[in-house]
């Protein structure tokens, strides 16, 4: 693709130069933008049901932030005719302006909503809107985003977006512009979708790799025996059930003894691991708070031991990591369970991937209390029964787990970084088409 003849300085320092007949105008003489209206609690009960003549109604989550598709069918619908709530129409484009996904999650519409007011409407009528869509994936426009994001969740107002400044070629071009990122766009978009659906496919199989192994073992060919266990079924003639209670050290801290977050410290005696810490199995040790000697001391039962096994108990149920080249001594927090083997009937790692699989994973829902607050409880712990070969059976397990989780790890590895490179490419793409640096005039549709 060629450059522009001829270029000219914008007048914006930050801008630079962009084509001789392209002007620089304020977003508030281009569109008209908006925000939605945010529902109550007794409105989404109400706005859930069948509705006739109804549209959709859309938050933020129905935003992806990597494909920027949009979830229409995500059960709210409002009737058309209600004057109360405002309209994003067909054609017009949806921005996020608060919170985490700020600037971040974007959706151009093809069909008529109602949305929460976290989003912004951009709609022109002059203008060529997905002109302008693309243009607000652009770094010229996310900078000016991002220098006005102010407030504890972070967020800008729309006063502010009016002000912002947008490149405008002429009405022409922008169709052009548009149609061709459309293409190239949706081209890209095909790529990440596929890369993303192998990655998909790849876990599965590890899934099936690590619950086969734990489960059933190795050898296809041993006589079967009925376990009895919901969660379990079938395991091989010589292996054993047992619960956690009878073969597992488990700890927890119960409370803070009066402890403080502002003893948490960048330096001092001893870490203090959570849920958060855990990083690929195992603890990331250059993020955990440290707290003072007599903290650590206060509990000699869950003081980490190399090779103790961590599980977390509340907030994401089941995290898992193993306590490994402990810089110095470690204690825990209240979200995290500590555990050891009570003797010789199992090698650590072996419950290491018992507690990843499904097993454990089914052993939790089928147990787990109705209350939308998610915590394992030790006394439900304690009773999990679990699959458990002879000791030489486990290692074989550990190794065969080890080498074919590795490679699909490194598939999925090297699929992901494709996805991010595959990213990158069309945030450059856009930009450098819709700043004018690319002259896509010439430009025939269907062309790769």
């Amino acid at each position: 693709m060629k450059k522009y003849d001829s270029y000219k300085d914008s007048g914006v320092e930050w801008i630079g130069e962009i084509p001789s007949q392209w002007n620089i105008r304020k977003l508030k003489f281009v569109c008209k933008i908006f925000n939605g209206d945010s529902l109550k609690d007794e409105e989404k009960e109400l706005y859930s049901q069948e509705i006739e003549n109804a549209i959709p109604y859309v938050s933020t989550k129905d935003i992806d932030i990597g494909t920027s598709k949009i979830n229409y069918e995500n059960g709210l619908r409002i009737p058309v005719d209600h004057s109360r709530y405002k309209i994003a129409p067909k054609n017009s484009f949806l921005m996020c302006i608060e919170g985490g996904s700020a600037g971040r999650k974007y959706s151009y519409l093809e069909k008529a909503v109602f949305f929460v007011n976290k989003l912004a409407c951009f709609e022109t009528k002059s203008e060529n809107n997905k002109f302008l869509y693309y243009y607000s994936q652009s770094p010229l426009f996310q900078s000016q985003f991002q220098n006005s994001l102010s407030g504890l969740i972070g967020g800008v107002a729309i006063s502010q977006i009016r002000n912002f400044s947008v490149i405008l070629p002429i009405p022409d071009e922008q169709t052009a512009i548009a149609n061709h990122l459309d293409q190239k766009t949706t081209q890209i978009d095909a790529l990440i979708a596929k890369k993303e659906r192998l990655i998909q496919l790849l876990e599965e199989e590890r899934t099936a790799i690590i619950n086969q192994a734990v489960t059933k073992g190795l050898d296809p060919t041993v006589p079967m025996k009925d376990s009895g266990i919901d969660w379990i079924g079938d395991l091989p003639f010589n292996w054993q059930i047992k619960r956690i209670k009878h073969t597992t050290y488990v700890k927890g801290r119960i409370g803070w003894q009066g402890m403080r977050s502002d003893e948490f410290l960048e330096s001092s005696d001893s870490y203090v691991v959570t849920g958060t810490d855990f990083e690929k199995g195992l603890v990331k040790w250059d993020t955990c708070y440290q707290v003072p000697l007599e903290r650590y001391e206060e509990d000699p039962f869950i003081q980490l031991r190399e090779g103790d096994l961590l599980i977390t108990k509340d907030g994401t149920i089941g995290k898992i990591a193993v306590v490994k080249n402990i810089p110095k001594i470690a204690t825990l927090n209240s979200g995290v369970f500590l555990t050891r083997p009570l003797s010789d009937s199992y090698v650590p790692e072996f419950m290491y991937w018992i507690l990843y699989s499904e097993v454990f994973k089914t052993f939790y829902d089928f147990n787990k209390s109705g209350s939308t607050i998610q915590h394992l409880y030790q006394n439900v712990f304690n009773e999990f029964k679990y699959p458990l070969p002879p000791m030489k059976e486990q290692i074989e397990i550990i190794n065969h787990i080890n080498i074919k989780t590795n490679a699909l790890d490194l598939v999925i590895s090297k699929t992901k970084q494709e996805i991010e490179l595959l990213k990158e490419y069309k945030t450059a793409l856009i930009s450098e088409v819709v700043t004018g640096k690319l002259d896509v005039r010439d430009w025939v549709a269907g062309e790769n």
